[in-house]
């Protein structure tokens, strides 16, 4: 909570004028904001707080979280053993023991999780891999359309090249990662990473964990999912060779290199 101190002294300064579009506020209408994000470890002095409208509010709060997210993910540099590390915890979960009715509820959860661990992965791998790499950037930016299609004037140029991986971040934070043929495209043209040929088993897990997120474990006709251990079990086995095939080709061709580039 802001010390109310503070905030009077903000609106004060500011004279009650919001600092990113220039509206005169009130009492009623006046909202503080960071200008480092709490969450990039901002602090609320006077320094770092300005007074904005609720719409500029509610656009800095979005941004901030948009932050986060590229700062959080561009520190996570060991995607694979966050990606083991859940896988884990998942197994260790399906151990616990509950009557029938809970069980049921907490597999479907597991499940569920299996593909949002594949997800965090595939999203942190590449995130990682491009925006740390120069040539990858170049060669994202010239192959997605929304870059390259995009026209931009003289003056905006060098603004932007400045940008560019901010620009490149947010765009890819925007990629539903498991949407896995989008992303096998993205890892193909930019990577030069292959998926497996034959992914249907994995498409059908995706739709599954679908359901259990978006239709409460039903399927479009209603009937009951079945989560068991041994499905939980069989998924986990699933995405875990998906995401080491993956991972192997990543550190072969990258890492590989980084480290002879460093010798």
């Amino acid at each position: 909570m802001l010390n109310i101190k503070i905030k009077n002294q903000v609106l004060a300064r500011d004279k009650f004028i919001c600092q990113i579009c220039g509206f005169q506020l009130n009492t009623n209408t006046a909202h503080i904001s960071h200008i480092k994000p709490k969450v990039l470890g901002g602090e609320a002095t006077l320094d770092n707080l300005i007074t904005v409208c609720p719409t500029h509010n509610y656009l800095v709060g979005a941004k901030d979280l948009s932050n986060y997210l590229a700062d959080s993910i561009s520190r996570n540099s060991k995607f694979y053993n966050t990606f083991l590390e859940n896988l884990g915890n998942i197994e260790k979960l399906l151990e616990i023991d509950a009557n029938p009715s809970i069980k049921t509820t907490l597999n479907k959860l597991l499940f569920a999780n299996t593909i949002t661990a594949m997800e965090t992965y595939l999203s942190d791998a590449f995130i990682n891999t491009v925006t740390h790499n120069n040539d990858l950037m170049k060669k994202f930016v010239e192959s997605t359309p929304y870059f390259c299609e995009k026209k931009y004037k003289l003056s905006d140029l060098f603004k932007w090249q400045e940008n560019l991986k901010k620009e490149v971040t947010n765009y890819l934070l925007e990629i539903i990662y498991h949407n896995v043929f989008v992303v096998k495209n993205m890892y193909k043209c930019v990577l030069d990473i292959d998926f497996p040929e034959d992914m249907e088993l994995l498409q059908k897990a995706i739709m599954l964990r679908h359901d259990i997120v978006h239709r409460n474990g039903k399927t479009k006709t209603g009937k009951v999912i079945v989560a068991n251990d041994e499905n939980v079990k069989s998924n986990l086995t699933l995405i875990r060779e998906f995401i080491d095939n993956i991972d192997q080709q990543l550190q072969s061709k990258y890492n590989s290199k980084k480290k002879r580039e460093n010798l």
